[in-house]
């Protein structure tokens, strides 16, 4: 008669990060509603660019941790629709179609300027940054995907821009997590970043 094996206990869950509560991402909508993974919704009160990083950072809860001690924490992304765009004041199409940025005098970036935030040298096109120098040890930096203007490019994400903003989160997250898998087990350190965005 075999003896009885103890079976070893299932790993307990991953603790979640506090800090990143409502997961790497949100899409955007023209009510203010920010749709984030696993159907959570936030209310959004920004009614402008400058005000939307900030709470972004201070309250959304979004962005993904580090994948090892040597590596960095994931910004978290915003995904602008269309109706939010619009919401935000930014146009519908960039005039610039060679360089693919907001001119230096658009509105919304002399807002960003007077709320002291930065932008990469990419300047404020279809996928932008927003940042300010890192502050004891913590990154301040919002990554953007203006739909609008192309963020999603067909020939890599398909029909994916056209997806309600729940769908859409979704869509961003599976995506996500592949490339997360994949840098973890190239353990690059690199932290989150889609595939497709620059």
């Amino acid at each position: 008669m075999k003896k009885a094996v103890a079976k070893k206990p299932a790993p307990a869950p991953a603790a979640v990060d506090p800090r990143f509560a409502h997961g790497p991402l949100g899409a955007l909508d023209g009510d203010g509603s920010l749709y984030c993974v696993g159907g959570l919704v936030l209310d959004c009160p920004a009614k402008n660019f400058a005000a939307l990083v900030e709470w972004t950072l201070t309250e959304a809860k979004l962005g993904t941790p580090r994948l090892n001690r040597n590596g960095k924490d994931g910004d978290p992304l915003i995904v602008i629709t269309t109706a939010a765009a619009e919401r935000l004041a930014l146009p519908a199409t960039l005039e610039d179609r060679r360089g693919l940025r907001l001119p230096e005098d658009h509105k919304v970036l002399k807002q960003i300027t007077k709320a002291k935030w930065q932008l990469t040298r990419r300047g404020f096109g279809p996928w932008a940054r927003v940042y300010r120098p890192a502050a004891g040890g913590q990154r301040q930096c919002v990554q953007f995907a203006i739909l609008p203007w192309g963020a999603l490019d067909t020939r890599s994400w398909g029909s994916a821009a056209q997806l309600p903003p729940a769908e859409l989160a979704a869509v961003l997250r599976d995506r996500g997590s592949e490339h997360r898998r994949a840098a973890l087990r190239d353990r690059s350190g690199s932290g989150s970043r889609l595939r497709g965005a620059p």
